[in-house]
């Protein structure tokens, strides 16, 4: 079986597989976080948002099922001097090890788009953004 087109741009140091800087919907709602908050990064790919929150001096755990999309982010993240815990792991694997409740929906918004990527790959993306704040209740 062929792998996954970003199998290869993950391995390539000189390309942004997903583009550079955070999706915009993490840029836009990223004053909400409060300092040094506690950062899951589900899916991170080689990094992107897990990098611009780390820089904004949050605490940041991040997984992805791509071994190669791990490493680019852990020398991008070495390079840049950022402390991200990242590792490689099937979503259907993971287990949360710490509560998550208490949380309030900021924005949720799932889609399709379509994409080009170095080489000429072009296809679709499904995707599932979710951005959550925790509840402080008294």
């Amino acid at each position: 079986m062929d792998k996954p087109f970003w199998e290869k741009t993950y391995q390539d140091k000189d390309v942004s597989t997903f583009s550079k800087g955070p999706t915009v919907d993490l840029e836009k709602y990223s004053y909400i976080i409060p300092n040094q908050s506690i950062i899951l990064d589900v899916g991170c790919g080689e990094g992107r948002n897990s990098i611009f929150l780390a820089k904004q001096n949050h605490i940041v755990e991040a997984f992805d099922l791509s071994k190669a999309g791990i490493e680019k982010a852990k020398t991008i993240a070495q390079n840049l001097n950022l402390n991200i815990n990242f590792w490689a792991q099937d979503l259907k694997d993971f287990k949360f090890a710490k509560k998550y409740n208490g949380w309030e929906i900021v924005h949720h918004l799932e889609g399709t788009f379509s994409d080009e990527h170095p080489g000429g790959i072009k296809h679709e993306h499904a995707f599932e953004r979710i951005i959550a704040k925790k509840i402080n209740y008294c």
